[in-house]
């Protein structure tokens, strides 16, 4: 399957790489059974290469959704009406061409049905410069016609096969409205890829796809959405320009709660531009959020010989700590993600200030420090407080999952109970220590 439409910002030339980090997420959760949710699908490049029936589809765009709908549930009547607005433009051109485009600009386009709306909007994707939807201040769509004139506006085989694998996807799956309700739904193990209006330093591109625009403060309040994605153990991937604005708001903690983004260049052709000579070499990057989950690994005597590897690029080979410490390869993601969540590591896995204090002390200090550093969680040091004051009596179940949801307000109470037996162990080993 591919694409119906062709959409500003498509994902055609960085798809391998995006492909290639959804399979590493999946691999480091050891999760085939995962939901993959795309908030602001455009063409769908991504979703439609995947195939995967566990799938939610986002968007603000009215239209573009609707036509997702259309193609799910009427495909033949879409396409009988595509050909004959195919006929006519052939014989009217630029006029019918302009008296479609206008549509939108008269109060009977209100009562459009979803049929009309996505007829519409295929049309004038496919006849106009370059497939760019862009609306003006007042929401008109308002993009010329393109210079060459179309051949055809779908290809029935692949609205065929769309219309079947959409018809496998939960009629609420295809949403319409902000992405943030569509990241809503993110859980553990599920994958979320974002690909927003992209920031640009020169005035040279297109962002407004909607009248309402995409600011540096949408920007800003994107990042809090995909931290609480996060928190939820879910993956996220966000493809953008390589801009000053872009790595501020992904490079660093901004909630001090460890959500680190590591963030890797490409290099892509900008293919929207009316002067041939002037699509050029773009730089974009994929930013990769991966869940710093509540510590999966309870023993820390296992923690401290990770941190005490004999070399410390050795922490990034994982075969090489699987036959030193005999683990397998799940281990050591959960031992990797539990030295993130304590700031021993970072996204790169590369040791934190932590983490080398640790690395250099002598070994007599090493329990008390890590002791400190554990305990320099909130979480950690509430229950430990209760517990080093009252040594017959230790918070149970219910009050370790209360103060788990108290230090951090996205966690979900299924979640705080799958991790009541590690936080216990763990708070017992400091008092210990």
């Amino acid at each position: 399957m591919k694409p119906f439409v062709k959409w500003a910002g498509g994902k055609k030339q960085i798809l391998p790489a995006i492909i290639q980090k959804i399979e590493e997420c999946l691999s480091s959760f050891n999760k085939k059974d995962y939901v993959f949710i795309e908030p602001f699908v455009g063409g769908g490049v991504v979703f439609l290469s995947l195939a995967n029936e566990r799938t939610i589809i986002n968007d603000l765009n009215k239209e573009l959704i609707t036509a997702y709908r259309v193609i799910r549930d009427r495909p033949e009547e879409l396409m009988a009406i595509l050909d004959q607005m195919f006929a006519e433009f052939l014989v009217g051109g630029e006029d019918y061409y302009r008296e479609i485009r206008n549509l939108d600009r008269e109060q009977c386009y209100e009562s459009a049905t979803d049929l009309q709306i996505a007829s519409r909007m295929i049309f004038l994707n496919k006849t106009c410069f370059n497939g760019l939807y862009r609306v003006n201040s007042e929401g008109f769509f308002n993009t010329p016609m393109g210079r060459n004139k179309a051949k055809c506006l779908y290809d029935p085989k692949n609205i065929r096969e769309l219309s079947a694998y959409l018809r496998k996807i939960p009629a609420e799956n295809i949403m319409l409205g902000s992405y943030k309700n569509a990241m809503a739904r993110a859980s553990a193990g599920d994958i979320v890829y974002i690909d927003p209006p992209y920031d640009y330093i020169e005035n040279d591109g297109f962002t407004k796809y909607q009248k309402e625009g995409f600011s540096l403060e949408d920007l800003r309040e994107l990042r809090e959405e995909c931290d609480k994605a996060l928190d939820s153990e879910a993956f996220v991937i966000i493809s953008n320009n390589d801009t000053s604005a872009v790595r501020k708001a992904f490079e660093n903690d901004s909630r001090h709660n460890y959500s680190f983004y590591a963030i890797e260049k490409l290099e892509t052709k900008r293919l929207i531009n009316c002067k041939g000579d002037r699509r050029r070499t773009g730089r974009e990057i994929l930013i990769i959020g991966t869940p710093c989950r509540f510590p999966q690994t309870k023993d820390v005597n296992k923690l401290l010989k990770f941190i005490r590897v004999r070399h410390a690029a050795d922490i990034k080979k994982d075969d090489l700590l699987a036959k030193r410490f005999r683990v397998t390869k799940k281990e050591i993601t959960q031992v990797l993600s539990t030295l993130r969540y304590f700031d021993i590591l970072d996204s790169n896995r590369e040791f934190t200030a932590n983490g080398v204090a640790l690395r250099q002390c002598p070994k007599i200090e090493l329990r008390r420090k890590m002791r400190d550093i554990i305990l320099a969680q909130p979480v950690f040091m509430a229950i430990f407080e209760k517990d080093s004051k009252n040594t017959a009596y230790k918070t149970d179940s219910q009050q370790m999952i209360e103060i788990m949801k108290s230090c951090n307000k996205n966690m979900r109470t299924g979640i705080a109970r799958a991790r009541v037996d590690c936080l216990r162990t763990i708070i017992d080993w400091c008092l210990a220590n």
